[in-house]
């Protein structure tokens, strides 16, 4: 079963995705959820997990950061309202 972080700072819209990914991928477990990047690293390295779902706009270190930290192995995807 692959394992699944999300990183998102908005309490709200993390528990949508959480929902929406147990809706659409029930075979993915959400093992972990972070809401700022040094979280996120933290979590990335402990869990090791097979993909992750970034905000971009999050507090402490921002996604675009936390993405060079993210291995080779793992698939990552931005989740995002950010546009620049």
């Amino acid at each position: 079963m692959p394992i699944a972080l999300i990183v998102e700072d908005e309490p709200l819209l993390r528990a949508e995705l959480r929902d929406q990914l147990a809706q659409l991928r029930p075979e993915l477990q959400i093992t972990g959820e972070a809401g700022n990047g040094i979280e996120a690293i933290r979590q990335l390295e402990a869990l090791q997990p097979a993909i992750v779902f970034l905000d971009i706009q999050i507090g402490g270190i921002d996604g675009m950061e936390v993405a060079r930290h993210i291995p080779e192995t793992t698939q990552w995807v931005f989740v995002t309202a950010y546009s620049k």
